[in-house]
């Protein structure tokens, strides 16, 4: 029967890594509302034998995405300490589909990926349509012709095409405004889902820039404790973002 996983984050603590006297962790909740679009609460997925039967925006305490069909549920467990979307290593069809339609702009993930093949994996889909986010057979990006993305990055270094292979990674996606039903992998007999663990997952209205994208991007990654994959000279490689108490 479906349930919250109530023990899948136990004995990790959740709160935002590398506080300092005199201040406050930065977190993902001093977003502004406006640029609010999604954040999947890894630490409260409803389960069902182990698997995901659906996630919830963390935000707004709303379920985000759900599966109701066995074959096609993503396992739920930890790898890397972390609690994660468990999608296998090998090629599959798993997959979550939204509960509504919406229209972000700007995505952050963390992920893992294999090294190869790549096998086209499918990682958002909007039903059908030509707004995608693909990989390419065999290569390590994620962009094709007609895919939605027009940049993307990995660790928060320079745009580029070539983003894969992922061991830990946070990688940023952006596109057009285009409300649709965003899908996590990829259901169906084409065996082009995602492979490996996903840990997080976010999405906003308004893509960030300036001090907000750094504050973002240090959180994240001192979040997962990989804050030294983080360009040289970011502003929060050497310590976490902090607000006034």
């Amino acid at each position: 029967m479906p349930g919250f996983g109530l023990g899948w984050g136990l004995g990790r603590a959740r709160r935002p890594l590398g506080a300092t006297s005199g201040l406050v962790p930065w977190t993902l909740d001093d977003i502004p509302v406006e640029y609010r679009g999604m954040l999947v609460d890894m630490d409260k997925p409803i389960l069902n034998d182990g698997k995901v039967a659906a996630l919830s925006n963390k935000w707004s305490e709303t379920l985000m995405f759900s599966q109701a069909d066995p074959l096609y549920q993503v396992p739920a467990g930890t790898s890397k300490g972390f609690p994660a979307l468990l999608f296998p290593k090998t090629p599959n069809a798993l997959g979550l589909t939204p509960t509504t339609s919406f229209a972000p702009v700007w995505w952050l993930f963390v992920a893992d990926y294999p090294t190869n093949p790549f096998n086209t994996p499918s990682f958002i889909l909007d039903g059908g349509s030509s707004n995608r986010v693909f990989g390419n057979t065999n290569a390590d990006g994620f962009n094709e012709g007609n895919s939605w993305t027009s940049k993307s990055n990995r660790n928060a270094a320079g745009y580029a095409d070539k983003l894969l292979p992922l061991d830990l990674s946070s990688f940023q996606i952006r596109g057009a405004s285009i409300s649709a039903p965003w899908c996590l992998g990829r259901r169906g007999t084409n065996l082009q889902s995602w492979q490996d663990a996903i840990y997080h997952i976010m999405a906003l209205n308004i893509e960030p820039v300036g001090d907000l994208l750094a504050r973002i991007e240090g959180r994240v990654h001192w979040d997962f404790r990989i804050q030294s994959s983080l360009p040289l000279g970011h502003p929060f490689r050497d310590a976490p973002p902090m607000k006034p108490t």
